[in-house]
């Protein structure tokens, strides 16, 4: 049997692989919703769900300007696999 999984959760993992391999690093600023659902090809809202997960996770934080910090380091990231 094949298990779905939701876009946002596979964008969250996504991003944690890009971050476990070294494309992102802690401190790294990553694009802004808009521009990661045009490469993404999602909505914002899709985005925002990807980034809340990964926020709840304390793997990025997000200003009140919405941008989006990698604040975790690479070898703490497995828990959200």
């Amino acid at each position: 049997m094949v298990r779905l999984m939701a876009v946002y959760l596979t964008i969250a993992i996504d991003i944690a692989n890009k971050i476990i391999n070294g494309d992102f690093n802690r401190g790294d600023k990553i694009s802004g919703r808009s521009l990661l659902a045009s490469r993404y090809n999602v909505s914002p809202e899709t985005i925002r769900k990807a980034i809340a997960i990964l926020k709840e996770a304390n793997v990025v934080d997000v200003s009140q300007g919405k941008e989006v910090t990698i604040t975790a380091p690479k070898d703490s990231i497995s828990a959200i696999k």
